[in-house]
């Protein structure tokens, strides 16, 4: 009994052990956790401090320049009714091609030449006519009979005599009045129909005119001549084609005049540009207004043009770069 027991004695302190083990693993092992997690923010709150604490100048460059636009778009658009479908899409397409004729020969590419819509739909007409008219109830001891009554008309109602079949052997033949009602004038049968009467096509091309600074007037004139075949010209709209280049040209400029002050106020405080740490730009489209015209805006006269104005606007360019110094 002695050696059993000092058996288990032997087994218990075998675990009591192992727990103590186990229990200052996990202690080592928090204890690590926590001194690695101390150094990382030390680390990064010495970051922060040495980026808040960091020396920096802003400064800022402008530009701008005034561009004339160099393109021209505007639409041509014709609208043809006729009886048949045929008929309205070849009266249409022939005033279409007679205008393309006229902007190729000036010089109009084909890539510019779009067309933006062809539409062939019907046209309708109502018509409206009266219809025959009952009455709801007879006329006691009168045979009622149904009228055509026009929508515009309201007679009274009339007797006639007629001769109506004996009730009995006893009864005599005698003469009965029937009268002539007209519906209530505020019930009206009205019977309305549609049908279709013609059919109508209308097509729309876009025209770009590029390079107008070499000939100003042609724009002006295209539009004089295409509307002597019959088409409408509209939405017309002069406009940098290439804006895109010309804003990068207004941004160079604009952050050399900032790098320029930058070193000069770096000079002046005797201390070193280091990095860009921030750059923010605002530009300035300036597009011009577009010019919107319509058939009734552009007069077709004998002229050789008409008068196309297309003025200038100016595009901005303002940078603000910030430097550490050292």
């Amino acid at each position: 009994m002695t050696i059993k027991k000092d058996i288990k004695n032997t087994n218990e302190s075998k675990k009591i052990l192992e727990l103590n083990s186990l229990l200052k693993f996990v202690s080592i092992l928090f204890i690590l956790s926590a001194t690695i997690l101390a150094i990382s923010k030390i680390s990064l709150d010495g970051e922060g401090d040495k980026g808040f604490n960091q020396n920096t100048i802003t400064v800022s460059g402008h530009s701008e320049i005034s561009v004339k636009p160099d393109t021209t778009k505007f639409t041509i658009t014709v609208a043809e009714s006729a009886k048949d479908i045929k008929s309205s899409q070849d009266a249409a397409t022939n005033k279409i091609n007679a205008a393309i004729v006229i902007l190729k020969q000036n010089g109009v590419l084909d890539k510019n030449i779009k067309t933006l819509n062809f539409n062939t739909y019907p046209k309708y007409s109502s018509r409206t006519t009266s219809c025959v008219t009952a009455p709801t109830s007879p006329v006691k001891g009168k045979v009622i009979t149904p009228v055509v009554k026009a929508a515009a008309t309201n007679s009274d109602a009339k007797e006639v005599s007629a001769p109506v079949a004996p009730a009995s052997a006893k009864v005599v033949a005698s003469k009965v009045s029937v009268a002539v009602v007209s519906a209530p004038s505020n019930s009206p049968c009205v019977d309305r129909t549609s049908e279709i009467v013609g059919y109508e096509t209308s097509q729309s091309i876009e025209v770009k005119i590029t390079d107008i600074s070499k000939n100003p007037d042609l724009a002006g004139a295209l539009v004089a001549a295409v509307g002597k075949v019959g088409v409408t010209v509209g939405e017309l709209t002069s406009f940098v084609d290439n804006v895109d280049k010309t804003k990068q040209s207004i941004r160079n400029q604009a952050i050399q005049k900032a790098k320029v002050q930058a070193q000069d106020i770096a000079e002046s405080l005797g201390v070193r540009l280091g990095k860009i740490t921030s750059f923010s730009e605002n530009v300035g489209d300036g597009y011009p207004y577009p010019m919107m015209m319509s058939a009734k805006m552009v007069e077709v006269t004998d002229s050789a043009s008409v008068n196309l104005p297309v003025g200038e606007d100016k595009i901005t360019s303002d940078v603000s770069i910030t430097y550490s110094i050292k």
